[in-house]
């Protein structure tokens, strides 16, 4: 029983809302990848296209199937032209959490994952990063939704809160942990 959904894309909460378990979805941000390495002998100055060296011989992604990070870097691989190259180093987390974990203790040599983790407490500063160019992959737009029970139970409270997370204050929080608003 929750009141507020936050997904990193806008096809569940759209489910959701067409199943009759929430209200319409909203956009609240939209994501961004970087690539990122903890490792100095990994040279990122070459962008995506720098993961087909020799030297690189595992880049975490989040699986595609079900992350929406990891639909935008399999896609910025392919956009790059190297993702039959890096197809065979390609590990993948089950969610950009576990992506990140293995970027961070270095089980990966780099990989491609929220530019949000950039600025989280527990990883800024740990390693390297760039940009991903936003034309090598679609917008990652994030969408939440009221769900029923929130609308049931705690009417007031949770459209307090999904009111704030849309507002223009929200918009400079998300902006300053690297998501772009509209």
């Amino acid at each position: 029983p929750f009141d507020l959904f936050l997904s990193a894309d806008v096809d569940y909460p759209e489910k959701l809302h067409a199943d009759g378990f929430a209200e319409e979805p909203r956009l609240y941000a939209r994501g961004r990848i970087i690539l990122w390495s903890t490792k100095e002998s990994i040279d990122l100055t070459k962008g995506v296209a720098g993961l087909s060296d020799r030297n690189v011989k595992k880049v975490a992604i989040a699986d595609s199937k079900v992350a929406p990070y990891g639909r935008a870097a399999r896609e910025a691989l392919e956009k790059a032209g190297v993702l039959a190259e890096v197809e065979p180093k390609l590990v993948y987390g089950e969610s950009i959490g576990q992506t990140n974990s293995f970027i961070a203790t270095s089980a990966a040599d780099a990989g491609l994952t929220a530019k949000s983790t950039a600025f989280a407490p527990q990883t800024a500063g740990q390693g390297r990063w760039v940009d991903v160019p936003a034309d090598l992959h679609a917008p990652i737009e994030q969408a939440l939704v009221v769900l029923r029970h929130g609308r049931e139970k705690n009417p007031k409270a949770v459209s307090r809160l999904a009111e704030f997370l849309v507002s223009p204050e929200a918009r400079k929080i998300w902006t300053r942990f690297g998501y772009e608003t509209a």
